[in-house]
């Protein structure tokens, strides 16, 4: 959404004449689109963990947007349609949706966060039995440091292992 947009206002600002001339750059937005959407998938750009870091995928973003440009001006070459582009509007268009994609991703990881830390987004984990894996398996997601996940309680019916519940996750 935010390169096809992105296009079509730079279009509308860049194109004084009512865009009489919007058949070519319509289509090579809806295939921009679909290509950054495929190239993001194919990137892992839409696992959560990597959504809600921002660090992790701006040079993903970046590449695969330069990427897909890239291939988009190697087509047109190819087939000759690059004369009906505009070249201000292609890279400027080309500049603007990738600033404006990191832009949204960045904002987007901040509130899910937030939401995180305010308890409107967790994963409430319940772990049944008191073990040497439950005590590893709490080490990890402590050192994952995520606040989406929240350990609510360890569940072990055996007397036995009650003191090494409390001592793996005291209540």
């Amino acid at each position: 959404l935010s390169v096809f947009l992105t296009g079509l206002v730079i279009l509308m600002l860049y194109d004084g004449d009512g865009m009489a001339k919007a058949q070519p750059y319509l289509s090579a937005l809806a295939i921009a689109s679909l290509m950054v959407v495929s190239a993001f998938y194919l990137s892992d750009l839409y696992k959560f963990r990597r959504v809600t870091s921002f660090e992790s995928q701006v040079t993903t973003i970046l590449t695969t947007c330069a990427l897909v440009f890239l291939i988009l001006a190697t087509f047109a070459f190819a087939l000759k349609i690059s004369a009906q582009f505009s070249r201000v509007w292609a890279f400027s268009w080309f500049l603007s949706s990738t600033c404006l994609i990191c832009v949204v991703r960045a904002l987007f990881s901040v509130l899910l966060r937030r939401w995180a830390r305010s308890g409107r987004l967790t994963r409430n984990i319940v772990i049944l039995g008191a073990s040497e894996q439950a005590k590893r398996l709490i080490a990890h997601l402590r050192q994952a440091n995520e606040p989406w996940n929240r350990i609510i309680a360890i569940f072990d019916d055996r007397q036995e292992r009650d003191e090494l519940r409390q001592e793996i996750y005291p209540v």
